[in-house]
């Protein structure tokens, strides 16, 4: 250390004394390195500070977010519980809607009228219903699939039962009569293929028969309802009850008017006319007649 701030051999001497400048080189070093130790442990303690604000500020992001996370975590919760609820009802309405007929049979018998030729007549209608059971999933080998049971924390097994599954219906229509040609039958079985309640429509039979010594041809029709058909959406529906209001309309126009001209009669009457009798319009006085009798007993 001493060699650091002391002068060189070959550059002269010193008058000081070499122990005085060696303590003052001594001195010199010793402030030096407590300088340099100050920065150091200067900068240390300021990167601690600095790193530990980070972390505090950290620390309290994370908690804002672990705050915000549980009330995220309640509403997914929530949301959870309404689709649950959610899906039940929806099951429910899907059984009440099954249990509904959607296609009321007068709106169906009156489809089928309208659709008939004038001279067609009607033997039997036959209406029937099947119940649509879903099979259970087989596998390639035969076996049916079985679902895995979850066991629960408890070590139990939930065993939660299937929901009910909204029952499924077909109908098959049946329509046996009589016309008088094919052409009716024809014209009968194209409008039936229009209509927007039936579907695989089909001519089963055509034959002749005889009733009341007329030669007729009997036939069978047989369809089955249209699985997404509705009777709320039918245009023939609409139209029957559009021409309802109409008539009702013309009705109600027909007893305005004629109400209104009883009002009319009865105001172009006075109250003091006397009201005459046709039959005495042409009668004679009573006087004039007993005169004439009395005249002709003295003639």
């Amino acid at each position: 250390m001493s060699n650091l701030f002391g002068r060189n051999d070959d550059l002269g001497s010193s008058f000081l004394p070499e122990d005085y400048v060696a303590a003052k080189g001594e001195t010199k070093a010793n402030l030096l390195a407590v300088l340099l130790f100050s920065i150091v442990m200067f900068g240390v303690v300021s990167a601690f500070l600095f790193t530990n604000r980070r972390w505090e500020s950290v620390k309290t992001e994370r908690q804002r977010i672990e705050v915000l996370y549980e009330q995220e975590s309640q509403k997914i919760e929530q949301l959870k519980d309404l689709e649950k609820q959610r899906s039940q009802m929806l099951q429910k309405a899907e059984i009440t809607t099954a249990l509904i007929e959607k296609v009321p049979r007068s709106v169906l018998l009156g489809d089928l009228v309208m659709r008939a030729p004038d001279d067609l007549i009607f033997m039997e209608i036959e209406l029937k219903s099947k119940r649509l059971i879903k099979k259970a999933p087989t596998q390639k080998n035969g076996k049916a699939k079985t679902k895995s049971i979850r066991a629960k924390p408890g070590g139990t097994a939930a065993n939660t039962p299937p929901a009910p599954a909204a029952p499924k219906f077909e109908y098959g229509l049946s329509i046996m009569g009589v016309a008088q040609n094919n052409t009716q039958v024809a014209d009968y079985l194209a409008n039936l293929q229009d209509s927007e309640l039936l579907a695989h429509v089909e001519l089963e039979y055509i034959s002749s028969t005889i009733e009341n010594e007329v030669k007729l041809r009997k036939f069978k029709i047989v369809c089955r309802l249209r699985d997404d058909a509705d009777a709320r959406d039918l245009q023939v529906v609409k139209d029957m009850k559009k021409h309802i209001d109409e008539v009702e309309s013309e009705m109600a126009d027909a007893d305005a008017e004629a109400d209104s001209e009883t009002v009319e009669v009865a105001e172009g009457e006075e109250p003091g006319d006397p009201v005459e009798d046709p039959d005495q319009t042409d009668a004679e006085p009573i006087d004039s007649v007993t005169d004439a009798s009395d005249a002709g007993e003295e003639g």
